[in-house]
């Protein structure tokens, strides 16, 4: 998992520059740039907060099927 992470990160680092340089070119100014990485970030944290909920979701619930193996 931490590697498919590492190359994403990567790979947001790589396009980051000449995005943002694209974006300076064609609106005059960072303003738009600004706004797209703030969206960005919102919607990373969003994502993150979503896999953690599931996660403890998910494991709670196998953890109650060893509970309810153990009692049987």
């Amino acid at each position: 998992v931490y590697s498919i992470i590492t190359m994403f990160s990567y790979i947001g680092v790589a396009a980051s520059s000449p995005l943002l340089g694209t974006i300076y070119d064609l609106t005059g100014g960072y303003t738009t740039a600004w706004i797209l990485i703030t969206c960005v970030g919102v919607a990373v944290c969003a994502c993150l907060i979503g896999a953690n909920r599931l996660s403890a979701r998910i494991s709670f619930e196998d953890n109650e099927e060893v509970e309810i193996r153990e009692a049987v």
